[in-house]
């Protein structure tokens, strides 16, 4: 709802609008409907932060976290900590890579296109963490394209979600008619 409300759809206003009152209309009462939908939302995330079960799992989890053994035991020998870490790092990171590329060649529906997505994210973020681990020239240039692809393919997904999110919300026919050709034209249907 937010990325629909403040990112997404304020770029498209203009276009929509074009001078017609009527449009301008459709369009405020579009943003109203999302911004009760996201008042909506936010009280939901609220309760449910409130639930007794909730707060028990949250102390849990941050318990456990503070119990982890740390990274240097009695006995380790670090050097040798660093020399698998970077073999494994070196491996991992062509290995998504290769499953990018091949995730790319059949990107030809939307799930596809998603699933892309979300391997050029792990690329990306992968390649952020261990970048002083990893041969720099193929890594900044893998960087470059996971998050260009990244990006792109955000955006593109983001505006077809728009339009799915405001059918749901029963907003004005024309305006995600609107969206869905938008999405269209980017390759989003």
């Amino acid at each position: 709802l937010d990325v629909a409300r403040t990112e997404t759809l304020p770029r498209f206003a203009e276009a929509y609008i074009a001078g017609k009152p009527g449009r301008e209309k459709n369009w405020q009462a579009m943003a109203h409907i999302l911004m009760q939908a996201t008042r909506v939302q936010r009280k939901a995330a609220l309760y449910a932060l409130e639930a007794p079960a909730v707060g028990s799992a949250l102390l849990a989890i941050t318990q456990w976290l503070e119990e982890l053994p740390g990274a240097k035991r009695p006995g380790d020998d670090r050097g040798e900590q660093a020399v698998a870490l970077r073999r494994w790092a070196r491996q991992r990171v062509p290995r998504l890579h290769k499953q990018l590329k091949r995730a790319l060649q059949n990107a030809n529906t939307p799930k596809s296109q998603h699933r892309a997505r979300i391997l050029a994210k792990r690329l990306r973020y992968g390649i952020e963490a261990l970048q002083p681990l990893l041969r720099r020239r193929r890594t900044q240039r893998w960087l470059e394209q996971a998050t260009e692809l990244q990006t792109g393919m955000g955006t593109a997904r983001d505006v077809m979600q728009a339009g799915v999110l405001l059918g749901k919300l029963e907003a004005e026919p024309a305006l995600v008619e609107f969206l869905r050709g938008i999405a269209f034209g980017q390759g989003q249907t």
